[in-house]
């Protein structure tokens, strides 16, 4: 029958349509030849509808009796045997005009279609002798005026064998030899492919092909939008085959079918355009379970760190798989990453704002900083992972602080009181210090009671907090036992006489828990650890020594200082209950305090304020009751003599 050329028009694209021949890229998988209908059925692709309804029917009864059919023999069989429904499907593709004429192109031509029974190639194939049919094809294969059948065909052969070893169960990828094997069937598919992709005499049996059938539905047409097709349905074979085993760790396979796939011309726009085809159900997946993770970080934060560690999990691989394709330069689709970097991010941050678990915060940034492609993207993940460590560095030194409601006496009289010895675990940021308290005796350290982290101030101390005893304290405590009880016993028995010393009263203190007292938002998303606040004590410098007994001429100007002193001595005292209840109010304050109010945060730095006024004139108060205690043990002195 002459050319259908009044149906024509439907190989011209309408307005926004395309020459893309849709069943040929549908048909384009792994299974592009091994599921061939041909094949399936042991029919010649020359074969008319009466023979296909009549043969399909007869192997389907066989099938069902469990009879191997001619069709599961030879080097060619198909392994598994096809089922039933294999054979179904391959009757309705093969009265499919469209389906007929792709599974026509991918499996072995007669020299002339309608002459299959009398074709030495084909015959040989039937009877499962393809060295015989793979010689018959060679040596006509240079032949200008049939020899395009016969490459044909060896395309066909040598694309079979590669696809049939690449996915038999028994293929190990990751083997020596695998890899030449392969690569030796595809080139020499590949090489005849690619001459007959755009070889005019082909194409034109493919056309004799579609006007011989006559049938209303095909039309030249569709040839034409095969031919157009064909290289995108190569690349995307390759790029399928490329991401099964990029994702099972064969990495040489997946790049050589990634170079296949880019072809000689290395078409970078049509590889890509394929390769975004192929991504799409995994990158749809990813963006899915992205926009999961966020909806249940909102609702739950104190578990957002499951859906980030499951969306570094799927990324990651994901990543290999993109530079695999795109290479290591960016890419626009590469945006996918810092999507889930940022993602990530807002999970882990809302993970550590309700935990305050900041080791798996670190964890996480970490594992998905290589995510973040983009600078913008990047560096609030690295910024957020130095406040995470520096977090970790700052509870290494104040996890195991106790926190106390003052600061410790460190009053001595004579050499025996309370003070502070030794200098360890030193935090290099803040400068502060464990040291341990001790009762001490003529200035010698006696009883280890607890340890606290200080900073020395020149005079004195700030304290950070309780820390507990060391191993070495506690021998140190059970030695000096003894020892104590004999020194009390000693003093109780010689000791006759009272003593006056200068008065020191502990300084009160609150041990919060919070940044210093004037607060700041932080401008990082993530919630930064501060050592807790400081309790300040300044011990007295007076050290009177011994009580003297005075003249009774005297007794009356010593009994108006001691009168002076008792009364300082309630003043400081009324001061320093003042500020211990205005510090434990702070504390509440600070528990209570919404950080994101700028109302609630100049009222608590108004009571900070009020509370360092008081606490300067409770040490004001002290210093005076000092002076006059020296005054009145100067006069006992020198009365004395």
């Amino acid at each position: 029958m002459e050319s259908q050329g009044d149906n024509e028009v439907e190989s011209t694209p309408s307005r926004g349509g395309s020459l893309e021949c849709k069943p040929l890229l549908g048909l384009a998988t792994q299974e592009i030849c091994r599921k061939n209908s041909f094949r399936i059925t042991g029919l010649p692709v020359d074969a008319t509808a009466r023979e296909i309804s009549k043969h399909t029917d007869r192997l389907k009864q066989m099938t069902e009796l469990g009879i191997t059919t001619g069709a599961n023999k030879g080097p060619l069989a198909l392994s598994p045997p096809p089922t039933a429904d294999d054979i179904r499907e391959a009757h309705q593709n093969l009265n499919d005009p469209e389906r007929r004429i792709l599974d026509e192109f991918f499996w072995f031509w007669p020299e002339e279609f309608g002459r299959s029974q009398t074709d030495p190639a084909i015959q040989a194939v039937v009877a499962g002798d393809c060295d015989t049919a793979l010689r018959i094809w060679a040596a006509k294969e240079t032949n200008p005026s049939d020899g395009v059948v016969a490459m044909h065909n060896i395309a066909v052969f040598w694309q079979l064998k590669a696809l049939d070893a690449e996915t038999s169960p028994e293929f190990d990828p990751l083997a020596g030899d695998s890899l030449k094997l392969i690569e030796k069937y595809w080139n020499d598919a590949l090489k005849r492919w690619n001459y007959l992709s755009t070889d005019d005499v082909l194409w034109d049996k493919v056309s004799g092909r579609v006007r011989q059938t006559a049938e209303a539905r095909l039309t030249t047409g569709f040839v034409r939008r095969m031919r157009t097709t064909l290289p995108a349905a190569f690349r995307k074979v390759h790029a399928q085959l490329a991401l099964h085993y990029a994702q099972s760790g064969a990495r040489d396979l997946a790049k050589m079918h990634i170079r296949f796939m880019r072809g000689e011309d290395n078409d970078v726009a049509g590889s890509d355009a394929t390769v975004d085809l192929i991504l799409a159900p995994t990158t749809t997946r990813v963006r899915e379970h992205t926009r999961s993770a966020k909806l249940a970080a909102d609702a739950a934060p104190e578990k957002a760190d499951r859906g980030a560690r499951e969306m570094i999990d799927l990324a990651l691989p994901l990543m290999d798989t993109f530079d695999l394709f795109y290479g290591e330069a960016p890419h626009p689709a590469k945006d996918l990453l810092d999507e889930i970097a940022a993602t990530c991010l807002s999970c882990i941050v809302a993970y550590q704002r309700a935990t305050d678990d900041n080791r798996t915060f670190v964890e996480l940034l970490e594992r998905a900083l290589p995510l973040a492609e983009s600078p913008e993207v990047r560096k609030p993940i690295q910024d957020n992972i130095q406040i995470g460590k520096k977090n970790l560095a700052h509870a290494k030194f104040y996890g195991n602080l106790t926190p106390i409601s003052s600061a410790p006496s460190l009053s001595t009289i004579n050499g025996i009181g309370l003070t502070l010895y030794g200098c360890t675990d030193k935090d290099p940021a803040t400068g502060s210090y464990l040291a341990t308290y001790y009762f001490v005796f003529i200035a010698v350290p006696i009883f280890p009671i607890c340890r606290y982290r200080v900073i020395p101030t020149g005079n004195g101390y700030r304290f950070f907090g309780k820390a507990p005893l060391r191993p070495f304290d506690k021998c140190h405590l059970a030695i000096s036992v003894g020892l104590i009880i004999w020194l009390i016993v000693a003093i109780n028995s010689t000791s006759n006489a009272p003593s006056t010393g200068s008065y020191t009263p502990s300084a009160p203190a609150s041990v919060p828990s919070t940044p210093q007292p004037v607060y700041a938002p932080p401008a990082n998303p993530a919630r930064t650890f501060t050592p807790p606040s400081p309790s300040t004590y300044t011990p007295s410098s007076t050290d009177p020594g011994a009580t003297y007994h005075v003249p009774h001429s005297r007794s009356y100007e010593l009994e108006n200082d001691r009168t002076a002193i008792e009364t300082q001595r309630s003043r400081a005292k009324q001061l320093e209950d003042n500020v211990e209840a205005l510090s434990r109010d702070l504390d509440n304050a600070r528990r209570l305090l919404d950080r994101t109010s700028q109302y609630d945060i100049d009222q608590y730095n108004a009571k900070v304020r009020y509370y360092n006024e008081q606490m300067a004139a409770a040490k004001a108060a002290v210093n005076t009751l000092n002076t006059l205690v020296e005054a009145y043990n100067s006069k006992l002195e020198r009365y004395s003599h």
